[in-house]
Order: structure tokens, then sequence, then C-alpha cells
């Protein structure tokens, strides 16, 4: 997420490359502890709670919304609706991609061990996977796990296993030109 902002690489730059003199051992940790510092401060300088600036964004939005629909002949009413409506959706969007960094943390964290969370994952994923009825030709449906098994060995007996085209001898006859022994070496 920090990554979207331009000036991110050069808030760490700048941390990285301030001097420092001793032990090269003492040198790394110390800059490490210096970036981790510049890092959080500027985190909460730049984004802040992103929860908070969604419901914040969302509430200004609303508000210019209900403005712009008492005078919508007012174009300046309606652009600044159009402001917030932009800065709502890149906040949510912010929020989107912190969710899913925070999952994939959690995942790497707790996901491989034999956990509560990883079995609700598992479970999640397979219910997602499962096929609980189909819309058979004639538009009924089918739920019944013996029904949807047959129905579906069927359909793709019948797609795969359909009838054999003959094959033309004369397609095979073509005559082309081979390649010289010049460019066949």
């Amino acid at each position: 997420m920090w990554f979207t902002y331009p000036n991110f690489l050069r808030m760490v730059e700048v941390s990285w490359n301030a001097p420092v003199y001793g032990n090269p051992d003492f040198i790394f940790s110390f800059k490490l502890n210096r970036l981790k510092e510049a890092m959080m401060l500027w985190n909460q300088q730049v984004f802040g709670n992103v929860n908070a600036r969604l419901k914040e964004a969302q509430l200004k939005f609303a508000v210019a919304s209900r403005n712009s629909d008492e005078d919508p002949f007012n174009s300046a009413k309606l652009n600044e609706m159009k402001d917030d409506l932009v800065v709502v959706q890149d906040v949510h969007m912010k929020q989107h991609i912190m969710l899913k960094q925070k999952s994939r943390n959690k995942w790497l964290l707790e996901g491989s061990s034999n956990t509560s969370y990883f079995h609700s994952t598992i479970n999640i994923r397979r219910s997602a996977n499962t096929i609980s009825e189909l819309v058979a030709e004639d538009g009924s449906t089918i739920s019944e796990p013996d029904q949807l098994r047959d129905h579906v060995v069927s359909y793709y007996e019948a797609k795969f296993n359909g009838d054999d085209f003959p094959i033309y001898e004369h397609l095979f006859d073509y005559e082309h030109n081979s390649m010289s022994e010049y460019y066949n070496l």
C-alpha cells in the first residue's frame, strides 16, 4: 500500500542514507531501527487510520450528494460531489489493499499451522468449490448428490463420446514445397 505513494521510496532513501558512524554491525541495526521509526511516523502522517478516513470520506460524500440533489443545476455542488466520490473510491482502494495484505500476513503466520483459522479457511474454500445444484436442459433444478453426479457424467460423456466424423483421405494428399539440402543444414 505504501508503494502507491511516490514519496515513500524517497523517505526510505533519506532515512537509510543519513550518516551513522561506528561498527558495521551497529550501523546496520541502527539504520533498521531508524527506518522503522521513520516508517511508523510516515504511516501516521500520510495514512492515519484508513477505516476512520473512509467513514469520514463517505460522510462528506453523502453531504455533498444531498447538497447537489437540493440544487441539481448548480455545477459547483455537482463537481464537489464528484471530487468527494473520487476521494471515497481512493480511500476504499487503500483499505482494500490493506485488508488484502493483512489477510496474506495472517495466512503466512497461521495458515500452515493446524489451527482453527486454517480449518475455517479450508471449509470456506471447500464450500465455495462445491457444486450444490445444477439446472438441467429442461429447466429443472438438480440438487441431489447422486443425480448431480449422474448428470455431470452423462453431460461429459455426450460431449466427448459423440459421433465419429469420417476422415477424408484427400486432406492428406497435400503437396508442399520441401526444403532444399542447403537450407536443411
